[in-house]
C-alpha cells in the first residue's frame, strides 16, 4: 500500500514558491554581478599593476593613470559592498516572508485541529515551535540560503575566470574549498544530532517554565518552591550541557573552515610568489589572483555557519512538521461554503427547527444517544464526572463528529452547515474557555464585534457587571490578564456569560456554568436562564433545579434517560 501523501495544507510551505521567487531571482543576479565586479577589479588589477610598476611600461603618464586606477577600483569596491548590503536585505525579505507564511500555517493549522488536537502536544512545545524554531528557519533562509545562492555564482563564476588567469593558482583555491567541504559534511550526522539534543533541551524547559507559570499559585499554596528550583537547576543543567557539547563541534567547523581559507591564500601566495621567481607569470598576473583569493576567502568561512544554519533548519522543520501532523479529535472538517443557516423563527416551527441526536455515539463513552431540543426549549444533562457531558455538549454543538450516528439541526445535517454560520448562531460558556489578553471590551465582543453598546448595556445589566467595571482603572478598555486571573472565578463565570450572550446565539451551551459560584454569579445564572429566549443546553455534576430547565436528564454509563419522567413514573407506582 502506497503512503498516504501529505496535503499541502499538511506540510510546510515551499520556500521558493510564489512572490518569493522572484527575490530568489534577485539574490542569483547579485551573485552574479558580483562575480562580473571581481573579474572586473581582477582585470583592472592586472592591468594597472603591470602598467605602473613594471619598468618597460612606465612612461609619463603614470601618475594621471594611478589615479583613474584608484578611482574605478574605489567604484567597484563600493559597487560591491552595494550588493553585499543588497543581498543582505533580500535575503532577509526573503526569509520573513517564509517565516511568515509558516507562521501563518502553523496558526491555521492549530485553529483547524481545535482544542483537543493540540492538547496532544504540550503547550511549551508548541510556543518553541513558533519561536526558536521559526528563528531557526529565518536565519537559514536570510544567512545561510540567500548567502549559499550568492556564494555559488559569485564563488563559482570567479574561479572559472581566475582559471584563465592563473589556472595553477584557481586550482590551489579549488583545492582547498573542496577540502573544507569534505570536512563541513563530515560533521553533518553530529551536528544534526547535537542539534536534536539543544533542541530537546530547549523544549523541555520551555513546557517545564510555562506550565509552573501558569501553576504558581499551586507552588505557592504548598510551598514548594525549592523543590521547582531544584527541577528548574536540572533542566537549564541538562541545557546548558547541551549547548556546549553543540558549541564544540561548531567551533571545530568554524575553525576548519577558517583554515580552509587561510591555507588557500597562503597557497595562492605561494604558488604566485614560485610563478613570478620563474618568470612564469607577470606580478599584475599574481596580484589579480591573490586579490581574487582574498575575496573569495571570507566566502569560504561562510561555508560553515551555512551549513550549520541548515542543519538547525532541518531539525526545526520536523519538528514543525510534527505539529501539522496532529489531527483533530473528532472535530468534522470547517466548511468555508455550506448551507446558509436560517431558521424560521415563527412558534409553529420550532419543532422543525429543533436539533436532533440520532443515536449518537462517540468512542466507548456513550452509545445510541436519542435526543430531541425543539427550539426555544431548556434542557439539562447531569451526571457524574467523566460520564461524557461536555462531550455530548461539543458534539451537539458540531464542535466535535460523533463517531456514529448524525446531528441534525432545521432537519439538516451540522456539516451541511457553514462552520462561520453554524460558529455565530451558537456560544458556549465553559471554565475551559478562559479570558483572552487584551481589554475587557475585546473579550467581551468577541463573538460579534459589530455589536452595539446598546446591547452590551442590557446584557451588562443582566450579568451584574456594573461592580465589576466600576472598581477597574479603565473601566471596560482595563487590559485583561491571561485567562483573567485578576477576576474572582464567579466574575470570570459572569464576564463569560456576557460574552456569550453579546454573540446573540440561539442556542446557548453551559457546561458546568453552575460549578463553584458565589451568590451574585448563581443569580445572574438563573435570572439567564429565565430569560433567554433561544434554546439552552446546559450540563451539571450538581442536582438541577426543575423549575429553571423544561428537561432533566442524566448520563450515566453511556446511556441517556429523562429524570422527570423517571420521577413521575415512581410516583405514579408508589400511587397504585
Amino acid at each position: 500500500m502506497k503512503p498516504k501523501q501529505n496535503t499541502p495544507e499538511n506540510e510546510l510551505p515551499k520556500i521558493i514558491s510564489g512572490s518569493r521567487l522572484g527575490r530568489f531571482w534577485l539574490l542569483v543576479a547579485n551573485g552574479i554581478l558580483q562575480a562580473v565586479l571581481t573579474l572586473a577589479l581582477t582585470l583592472l588589477l592586472k592591468r594597472g599593476f603591470d602598467q605602473l610598476f613594471v619598468p618597460e611600461n612606465i612612461d609619463g603618464s603614470s601618475s594621471m593613470w594611478l589615479w583613474q586606477f584608484g578611482a574605478v577600483s574605489l567604484s567597484v569596491l563600493a559597487f560591491l559592498a552595494f550588493l553585499r548590503w543588497r543581498g543582505f536585505v533580500d535575503g532577509e525579505r526573503l526569509a520573513q516572508s517564509y517565516v511568515h507564511a509558516v507562521r501563518l500555517r502553523l496558526f491555521r493549522h492549530i485553529l483547524k485541529i481545535g482544542a483537543d488536537g493540540i492538547r496532544q502536544m504540550s503547550r511549551g512545545a508548541v510556543i518553541v515551535r513558533f519561536v526558536g524554531d521559526l528563528s531557526a528557519l529565518g536565519r537559514w533562509v536570510s544567512l545561510g540560503l540567500a548567502r549559499l545562492v550568492v556564494n555559488i555564482f559569485a564563488v563559482g563564476l570567479a574561479l572559472i575566470v581566475l582559471i584563465f588567469i592563473e589556472p595553477l593558482v584557481a586550482m590551489s583555491i579549488f583545492g582547498a574549498l573542496f577540502l573544507v567541504s569534505l570536512v563541513i559534511f563530515a560533521f553533518g550526522p553530529v551536528l544534526t544530532n547535537q542539534t536534536a539534543m539543544v533542541r530537546k533541551e530547549r523544549g523541555r524547559m520551555a513546557s517545564f517554565v510555562n506550565d509552573r507559570v501558569a501553576a504558581i499559585g499551586v507552588i505557592e499554596a504548598f510551598g514548594q518552591e525549592q523543590r521547582e528550583a531544584k527541577r528548574a537547576k536540572k533542566l537549564s543543567r541538562s541545557m546548558r550541557d547541551a549547548i556546549i557539547s553543540r558549541a564544540n563541534y561548531v567551533g571545530l567547523l568554524r575553525a576548519s573552515s577558517e583554515a580552509g581559507s587561510t591555507i588557500a591564500s597562503i597557497g595562492a601566495f605561494m604558488i604566485g610568489a614560485f610563478l613570478v621567481g620563474h618568470q612564469y607569470a607577470t606580478p599584475g598576473t599574481v596580484l589579480a589572483a591573490m586579490v581574487v583569493s582574498g575575496l573569495l576567502a571570507p566566502r569560504m568561512q561562510e561555508m560553515a555557519r551555512i551549513f550549520e544554519y541548515w542543519k538547525t533548519a532541518q531539525v526545526a522543520q520536523e519538528k514543525q512538521q510534527k505539529l501539522l501532523d496532529l489531527k483533530s479529535l473528532g472535530r468534522p472538517k470547517p466548511h468555508k461554503k455550506g448551507k446558509a443557516l436560517a431558521l424560521d423563527d415563527d412558534e409553529h416551527l420550532q419543532a422543525e427547527n429543533a436539533l436532533v441526536l440520532q443515536n449518537v455515539g462517540f468512542r466507548d463513552i456513550f452509545k445510541n444517544v436519542r435526543l430531541e431540543i425543539p427550539e426555544g426549549s431548556r434542557v439539562c444533562i447531569q451526571g457524574p464526572n467523566g460520564a461524557g457531558k461536555s462531550t455530548l455538549l461539543k458534539i451537539a454543538a458540531g464542535i466535535i463528529q460523533p463517531s456514529k450516528g448524525r446531528v441534525k439541526l432545521g432537519g439538516r445535517r451540522l456539516t451541511d452547515y457553514s462552520w462561520s454560520d453554524l460558529r455565530r448562531e451558537m456560544a458556549f460558556v465553559s471554565s475551559d474557555l478562559p479570558l483572552l489578553r487584551g481589554s475587557l471590551r475585546y473579550n467581551l465582543f468577541y463573538g460579534l464585534p459589530e455589536a452595539n453598546m446598546e446591547l452590551f448595556t442590557e446584557i451588562a445589566e443582566i450579568c451584574a457587571l456594573e461592580p465589576i467595571i466600576a472598581r477597574l482603572p479603565d473601566g471596560i478598555q482595563s487590559q485583561v490578564t491571561e485567562g483573567g486571573e485578576t477576576f474572582s472565578q464567579g466574575e470570570r463565570m459572569q464576564l463569560s456569560l456576557a460574552r456569550a450572550l453579546m454573540a446573540q446565539p440561539r442556542i446557548l451551551f453551559l457546561d458546568e456554568a453552575d460549578a463553584h459560584l458565589d451568590s451574585t454569579a448563581r443569580a445572574c445564572l438563573e435570572k439567564i436562564i429565565a430569560s433567554y429566549p433561544g434554546t439552552i443546553i446546559a450540563t451539571t455534576h450538581g442536582v438541577p433545579s426543575g423549575d429553571l430547565y423544561d428537561r432533566l436528564l442524566r448520563l450515566e454509563n453511556g446511556k441517556l434517560r429523562d429524570l422527570k419522567k423517571d420521577n413521575k413514573q415512581n410516583q405514579a407506582d408508589k400511587k397504585s
